[in-house]
Order: C-alpha cells, then structure tokens, then sequence
C-alpha cells in the first residue's frame, strides 16, 4: 500500500471521539486522540501496543505485544 501525505483529520472527528470519551469518563493523551481520529477519516485500522485506544468505540484498533 502506497504512502502518502494526508491533513490533519478534521476537527469534527477528534470532537466526536473527545466528546465520547468524555461521557464514559475515559481520558487518553490528545494526541492519540488525534491518531485514532485520523484513523477515523480514513477508515482505517490501527495497529497498536497502547492499550487506551480500545475505549475509542469509532476505530477498530489491533493490539500487539512486542517479546
């Protein structure tokens, strides 16, 4: 899969997820918001070893562990 640049995800997505953290009373760093926001705008799935995007219900998220 080919790489490229993209602009940062619109603000609507990162409010959207804010906001549902916020209701369940989770709390992750600003930036990963930002991360699983532009996995949001994009569809995508996020591979990850942190454990907190799994509270983010718009993403799908893959968790991995490193030996």
């Amino acid at each position: 899969m080919p790489l490229s640049l993209r602009m940062p995800p619109k603000k609507e997505e990162m409010i959207k997820i804010y906001l549902s953290l916020q209701k369940k009373g989770a709390k992750i760093p600003i930036n990963d918001v930002w991360i699983a926001a532009s996995c949001m705008e994009v569809g995508g799935t996020l591979l990850t070893r942190d454990r907190h995007f799994k509270v983010v219900e718009q993403i799908e998220t893959v968790l991995f562990a490193t030996f």
